[in-house]
């Protein structure tokens, strides 16, 4: 499961900015006296292929086109939209190392790596904070948080911070994000998504790390100590 609105608004966008360098083009074209096949864009300047000396800057280029007194004034705008024919999903694992403490039952990570491939990496922090985020959310799913309705009443008791436990920073162990640069053709720029890939494989990884350790096979999250101490005795 992965967030796609990279991969559907970044081909969007490229379709609307194609356009737009099309409208800055044929404008820079009136005023240079060239064919908009002649010219580059670059460093926020618009400039004669064969005469690079020669040029405008996009600023330049957009007041004439609002500020035009000739009759031949416009904004330089576009709009667009892109339909998905195709959904390249990201792939990624996770290895989870934990001890278990067969007296109390409590679970210890100490060292939980994710390798993901998203694609090319528009903004390579934001995926790597995207995803380790995710990570801190799946530790909390697999270890901690406890969604508990009453059986008699149907009340929600875990309501506020005091029941409902999430990790903090004291919580969380020795965490490594390794990002694998793999572009997709169809993506924008080569991005595909990678919404929530940091979260989707955490628990498993420590579920099945777990059972490697201590031999025991629990599919209902949160781990806690109790259920870790009650499969324990049942084995």
């Amino acid at each position: 499961m992965a967030n796609s609105n990279c991969y559907g608004v970044g081909n969007a966008i490229i379709k609307v900015a194609t356009e737009v360098k099309k409208q800055i083009l044929e404008r820079a074209s009136k005023k240079l006296g060239v064919a908009p096949d002649e010219l580059e864009i670059k460093d926020r300047k618009v400039y004669i292929k064969a005469e690079p000396t020669k040029g405008m800057t996009i600023a330049e280029i957009s007041k004439d086109a609002i500020y035009n007194h000739e009759g031949k004034h416009l904004n330089i705008a576009s709009q667009g939209s892109f339909t998905p024919t195709q959904n390249p999903s990201p792939t990624g694992a996770v290895f989870a190392d934990v001890e278990v403490d067969t007296a109390t039952g409590e679970v210890r990570i100490l060292k939980l790596i994710l390798v993901q491939d998203s694609g090319r990496p528009i903004n390579p922090a934001t995926v790597e904070g995207q995803l380790e985020g995710g990570m801190v959310l799946g530790i909390g799913y697999a270890l901690i948080e406890d969604y508990y309705l009453n059986p008699k009443t149907g009340a929600l008791e875990s309501d506020n911070y005091n029941t409902y436990k999430v990790p903090s920073s004291l919580d969380l162990p020795d965490m490594e994000v390794v990002v694998l640069e793999e572009p997709t053709p169809s993506g924008p720029f080569g991005a595909k998504g990678v919404g929530m890939c940091g979260v989707m494989g955490i628990a498993p990884a420590i579920a099945n790390a777990v059972y490697d350790a201590a031999g025991i096979r629990i599919k209902d999250m949160p781990l806690t100590p109790e259920k870790i101490l009650k499969a324990l005795q049942s084995k």
